[in-house]
């Protein structure tokens, strides 16, 4: 079959266009263009037709120069580590241009231009540097990307782009792009020259110290690999471009491509790299787990269990009589006196956790109540067997430090504790009954301490946890080390060390360490990015629960005043709007139907409009409106940008290229000038003389 050409083709594919597409006679990306000035409206009522069926409205000219201190990808034990890099350009990551590689540097220079078409106004362009290699996939070494819809039209700009360390191409390339606007990744210089003797932190002193979060926990991690003082240590080099921006429609058409979005990015998620990992620590992951169990279940599910449990028991009648009267409430008028009630009860409910001693009846029980006079009685008056049981099992496991060996003893044991709301025997009775039982094992006094022995992780008050350093001088008291108490962020880490009675503190359970050779590698990799896991949301949901058990135990007096009076306030104020329905206080009562037919309309009617041709109308009229005022603000917005000095911008001094433009303006000229570089660099490489050219250039 012999040559053809495009206006042939063309014509074949106007005739019969699915059998030139099948065949491959015809690109794809020319079959489906239709003239942008032509069917600009387009834009308006079906702009996602139109992103994939028009052509450009402006095109990007990139220059890419040169780059310097980049990453070595290729290691020798022979020579110093270098990269064969080249750059490839991804739009809206699609690639659609690779320069060629320069063999073993880490200071290449390139001197390639392309041009890119654009339609949607914001699209995303990235420069990813590649490592080229001969018998294997090649590496990546870093990547930085912008928005074309930040580049003002016919102004040149030319300067050094920040590389990222590829571990962090997270996420989508918007939000990639508005954090690396925001601050540079070199700013991490900062951290370290804070840190002690100006060395990066180590993973111990991140965790001691919290400085990791969901953000930027990874590229901090990340960075701990490189040394200080090297050009490898705050980013993946720096890349020379020069850029421009010039539109091939009038400003009017312009104005249109406002309304088009390009495609939904590649969400690459968020990851972790296996050597950035915590260490494989069984027992650290298991202590966290408990800690959170602790602070969720314990502290705070048990709680909300026993305080239902005691209005439901009629523990006390007067309580329970308010809150079944709000429930009665509620069944005869519950459109309009559902929310004033539910809120009064919770204004209730917050007063009564204000009474100390009435509050730590409502809320202990047999599993978290103290093991002291007042906890057993607390869990007397409860006149529950299965209570009393699981406070007397926790006495002996954590007071007695021994097991039971027959529960049904122990259940008849607490059934006899029971008489009424008042305990039948003192605490002190009870614990040496225990103690004598031929179905309780428990420790004689001189085995006692052996349990105690220094480095045995215990947990002091059933809640902070330590080790064992020593056993005391005062018999019948150890010195232990606590671990971190609190959960913050800016916690700096300070070890404590205390003299704890033997009676308050309880052994924890010490598992074996495990050796990583014994696991396999996914396993090994799945366990340590879980315990990351853990750890993140210790740091970020630890604090928050107990900011608000703070508030609802009234550790925090003001804002659990705060809290109880807003429940309040709006109690009181939407029963007058439910039961006064004239005047000023109708007008209020209609906005507050208003408010709730909107409400209803925006959960029900967006299913029926969003694919109306008229909601795409809007849609894009108001996409268009709101983009209009955005400001074209590049470079000026971009942390990562480095540009020339202003006697070197536009005549070549310190510069790598000279300041011509990067293609010529015309059409016409602007293919001449193309083929001429392309056929010149293939006879060039046929020669053999590519890379002698680059340099003498």
């Amino acid at each position: 079959m012999g040559w053809r050409s495009d206006a042939a083709a063309a014509a074949d594919y106007a005739e019969h266009p699915i059998e030139s597409f099948l065949s491959g006679a015809f690109p794809v990306e020319i079959q489906s263009k239709d003239d942008f000035h032509t069917e600009r409206w387009r834009c308006i009522y079906d702009p996602v037709r139109a992103a994939e069926t028009l052509s450009p409205h402006a095109r990007l000219e990139v220059g890419i120069i040169r780059g310097r201190s980049l990453l070595a990808a290729d290691r020798s034990l022979v020579s110093r580590p270098t990269s064969d890099p080249y750059v490839k350009v991804l739009l809206d990551d699609r690639p659609v241009f690779s320069t060629a590689h320069r063999a073993a540097t880490l200071e290449p220079e390139w001197q390639e231009v392309t041009s890119l078409d654009i339609v949607a106004a914001r699209s995303m362009v990235r420069l990813q540097i590649m490592d080229k290699d001969r018998w294997k996939e090649d590496d990546p070494i870093g990547f930085v990307e912008f928005c074309v819809g930040d580049l003002p039209f016919d102004e040149l700009v030319e300067g050094w782009l920040e590389l990222r360390f590829q571990e962090n191409l997270q996420r989508t390339s918007t939000s990639r792009y508005r954090n690396h606007c925001a601050a540079r990744d070199d700013a991490l210089r900062e951290v370290w020259a804070q840190s002690s003797a100006g060395r990066p932190p180590s993973w111990g002193q991140l965790k001691e110290k919290r400085l990791k979060n969901k953000s930027s926990c990874r590229s901090i991690l990340t960075q701990l690999t490189a040394s200080p003082g090297s050009a490898e240590l705050y980013n993946a080099g720096e890349i020379f471009v020069r850029l421009r921006l010039f539109p091939v429609v009038s400003a009017q058409d312009c104005t249109f491509a406002l309304a088009l979005d390009p495609p939904v990015p590649v969400d690459f998620g968020t990851y972790v790299q296996e050597e950035n990992l915590v260490k494989l620590d069984v027992q650290d992951l298991f202590d966290d787990l408990m800690d959170i169990k602790r602070s969720f279940v314990d502290d705070g599910l048990v709680c909300i269990l026993n305080f239902c449990r005691y209005v439901l028991n009629w523990r006390s009648v007067p309580i329970s009589l308010v809150y079944t009267a709000g429930a009665l409430v509620i069944c005869l008028r519950p459109w309009d006196l559902f929310i004033p009630v539910v809120f009064a009860l919770l204004a209730v409910s917050v007063c009564l956790l204000a009474l100390g001693q009435l509050a730590r009846q409502l809320t202990t029980g047999g599993s978290n109540a103290p093991l002291t006079e007042d906890g057993f009685q607390d869990v007397a008056r409860w006149r529950d067997t299965p209570q009393m049981a699981a406070f007397l099992m926790r006495l002996v496991e954590q007071d007695l430090h021994g097991k039971v060996a027959d529960d049904r003893q122990l259940l008849l044991l607490a059934r006899l504790c029971i008489n009424g709301s008042w305990p039948l025997a003192p605490l002190g009775k009870v614990r040496q009954i225990l103690w004598k039982a031929d179905w309780v094992t428990c420790p004689k006094d001189q085995d006692l301490p052996e349990a105690f022995r220094p480095g045995a992780l215990v947990l002091v008050d059933e809640r902070r946890r330590a080790r064992v350093l020593h056993l005391d001088t005062v018999p019948g008291s150890a010195v232990v080390e606590y671990e971190s108490e609190t959960y913050q962020r800016d916690e700096v880490f300070r070890v404590r060390t205390e003299a704890v009675p033997l009676q308050r503190i309880v052994l924890r359970p010490e598992l074996p360490r495990i050796p990583a050779w014994i696991l396999p590698g996914p396993i090994e990799c799945k366990i340590r990015r879980f315990h990351t896991q853990v750890e993140i949301f210790k740091l970020d949901i630890l604090p928050l629960w107990q900011a608000v058990g703070n508030v609802l135990t009234w550790r925090r007096r003001e804002q659990a005043v705060w809290l109880a009076a807003s429940c309040l306030g709006i109690s009181l104020g939407t029963m007058a709007l439910s039961c006064y329905g004239h005047t000023a206080v109708g007008r209020l009562l209609w906005i507050r139907d208003w408010l709730c037919t909107c409400l209803c309309l925006a959960v029900v009617m967006p299913p029926f409009l969003c694919k109306a041709w008229w909601f795409d109308v809007l849609r894009s009229a108001l996409r268009i409106a709101l983009r209009r005022k955005q400001e074209r603000r590049a470079p000026e917005v971009w942390a990562f940008f480095t540009a020339l000095p202003e006697e070197a911008q536009g005549t070549g001094f310190a510069s790598p290229v000279d300041s011509s433009p990067l293609l010529p303006q015309s059409a016409p000229e602007r293919l001449d000038f193309l083929g001429q570089s392309l056929g010149q660099q293939l006879c060039l490489r046929a020669a053999g003389l590519g890379p002698f050219w680059s340099t003498c250039r």
